[in-house]
């Protein structure tokens, strides 16, 4: 009986731990991991300029869109630029729930239109449409929504 009580508390102690989170990263702590930061902090690359926009019907949110350019260095590969654009959906379309804990992803659309150029320069290295964690083609309508090279946002409050 007593090896009976023992499993129902361990049982029960499993799941209140797992009920309340007990394990999981901290939103902090998945964003401060994530692959984009590291090159980030490692100087490889820093936003130029960024906007954002959201569709709504009625009270929800239907996509968000995010313009992004960045300014890379040399060594920046595709796939960390893919990075870049991944960190971009994780930090701009997150669910939180009442209490401000991270969900996961919205169940609405995420578009993020980006141009890497060669440091700082207005040398183009590759735009990059992403949709819903992946490349996207880009459609010769999408042209006209990519940051020109000349767009700056104000260096206060830019980084990731």
């Amino acid at each position: 009986m007593r090896k009976f009580q023992r499993c129902v508390v361990i049982v029960a102690v499993l799941w209140a731990c797992l009920a309340s989170g007990c394990g999981k990263k901290s939103y902090s702590e998945i964003v401060e991991s994530h692959a984009a930061m590291k090159t980030y902090q490692d100087g490889l690359w820093q936003v130029r300029y960024i906007s954002e926009g959201a569709n709504m019907v009625g009270e929800e949110l239907t996509e968000t869109t995010v313009y992004l350019s960045v300014d890379a260095g040399k060594s920046m590969t595709e796939g960390q630029m893919l990075e870049v654009m991944d960190y971009y959906e994780l930090t701009r379309n997150g669910l939180f729930d009442k209490n401000s804990y991270y969900q996961g992803e919205r169940e609405s659309d995420y578009v993020c239109y980006a141009v890497f150029y060669q440091g700082d320069t207005d040398e183009e290295i590759r735009r990059i449409k992403y949709r819903n964690g992946k490349e996207a083609e880009v459609t010769e309508e999408d042209s006209s929504v990519f940051p020109l090279p000349g767009m700056h946002t104000d260096k206060v409050g830019t980084d990731p």
